[in-house]
């Protein structure tokens, strides 16, 4: 919903780590960029990369294994999939499911360099979230940076789908 941007880590389909991090792209949007409407300023990406890798050095470590699955879900990663789909000429669902981080970070400075009103018209990105996509974007490469991941694996099923698939095959209790 905007508040929060969440990092868990698994190993064995077991939750090792959760922490819940106040990075949602609004509140990050409400914080750093001054004028929503208009283009966002490289310093106000440069301070919401810096925020983010703060604050997650502060609460989480993301010591993977080389070679480890970076799974993301979420709208930050369903749009850039969209996004990627519509250039491709794909519906989501027959898109590639790994998004780069530097095809992120690419169009980061596209959309940043665009006024509100041009990233409402930007193909594949809902207009009711081209204010904040900016933000949450530059939160997302600076996750991506702070864990030393190239790609992204997206999925459409979140923790609440995780949790009652385990229900029902009763694996948790």
């Amino acid at each position: 919903g905007g508040g929060s941007l969440e990092c868990l880590a698994f190993q064995a389909r077991k939750i090792e780590r959760a922490v819940s991090f106040p990075l949602g792209c609004v509140r990050m949007t409400e914080r750093f960029v001054a004028d929503p409407s208009a283009p966002v300023p490289a310093e106000a990406l440069a301070e919401i990369a810096a925020h983010t890798r703060r604050t997650i050095a502060a609460g989480f470590a993301f010591d993977l294994p080389a070679r480890s699955a970076t799974i993301a879900t979420g709208g930050t990663v369903a749009t850039l999939r969209r996004i990627f789909a519509r250039r491709a000429g794909l519906e989501l669902a027959t898109a590639p499911m790994t998004v780069t981080v530097a095809e992120a970070r690419s169009l980061l400075s596209d959309l940043a360099a665009l006024s509100l009103s041009q990233r409402r018209e930007f193909p594949g990105l809902p207009s009711a979230r081209a204010d904040v996509f900016p933000a949450a974007l530059a939160t997302l490469v600076a996750v991506a940076d702070a864990g030393a991941f190239a790609t992204f694996q997206h999925s459409l099923h979140n923790l609440r789908h995780g949790l009652a698939d385990a229900l029902l095959a009763g694996e948790w209790r």
